[in-house]
């Protein structure tokens, strides 16, 4: 573990990168030293082929509460703008990781907590944790991506009764929604968390970065592109095995 003083803490092992919140005074609330801390996280996991799986997690008991508003409030318009771009950008970093990031929401996920959730492929949630946008409780909107993200994940109409009434979810019923895949029992987050990304970093990374890719990028247009897509990822792959063969080597295949 990291010293108190970081505002994100960074561990990998066995092919896992761990990437945890760290500032559980305010409920893992995030400023820009976190964010800026977060993004070379992310760029370290991007380069290192050793990390086949990334697991974004809180201290705690909050995943994180959103936005540093104190923070915020020290800004004016400018560095209020700066703070957005940069909220943005790592959230777009997490969405095109080469990995795969799983959120283990360990307690309350909101606002920009949520947003955060939202960038990640897979989201785990502990039994008791409680899920939201809340930006209308504080008078405000989204600003890091869930106005858009959102509504992608659930659909327009129920992404704007969570937004518009700033109501918290359980887990349970995040899980109905579709927002989280599944739901750990109070104790055994960290358990079920292992097993899942034993389970992908047990996989060929071609395979998981060429279909997060595809997804992604398949929500963004329409079913005819999208499948052109996936006919040349893998007409691609195919070529590249056959040339390999041809050379005496063997097709590329992870250990």
């Amino acid at each position: 573990m990291g010293n108190r003083d970081e505002r994100v803490i960074f561990e990998k092992a066995g092919g896992i990168a761990r990437i945890t919140l760290n500032r559980p005074e305010v409920r893992n609330c995030v400023d820009r030293r976190t964010l800026e801390e977060l993004l070379e996280c992310l760029e370290e996991c991007e380069n290192d082929p050793a990390v086949r799986v990334v697991v974004l997690t809180g201290t705690g008991t909050a995943f994180s509460s959103g936005a540093d508003l104190k923070y915020l409030r020290t800004q004016d318009a400018q560095g209020f703008a700066s703070f957005i771009r940069l909220y943005h950008t790592v959230c777009g970093r997490m969405e095109s990781l080469s990995q795969p990031i799983i959120a283990a929401v360990n307690g309350t996920a909101l606002a920009g907590g949520l947003e955060l959730m939202l960038a990640c492929d897979l989201v785990i949630a502990v039994e008791d944790a409680q899920i939201g946008d809340h930006h209308a409780n504080i008078n405000a909107i989204p600003g890091g991506g869930s106005s858009q993200r959102l509504p992608r994940a659930i659909g327009a109409r129920k992404a704007k009764e969570l937004i518009f009434t700033g109501n918290r979810l359980s887990a349970r019923e995040a899980e109905a929604m579709g927002l989280v895949n599944r739901v750990a029992p109070v104790g055994r987050l960290d358990e079920v968390v292992r097993e899942t990304a034993g389970s992908l970093a047990g996989k060929d990374p071609w395979v998981l970065r060429t279909v997060k890719y595809l997804i992604n990028r398949g929500t963004e247009t329409d079913l005819d592109t999208g499948l052109k897509m996936e006919e040349q990822a893998i007409t691609e792959r195919r070529f590249e095995a056959e040339a390999q063969r041809e050379q005496g080597d063997r097709p590329w295949i992870s250990s």
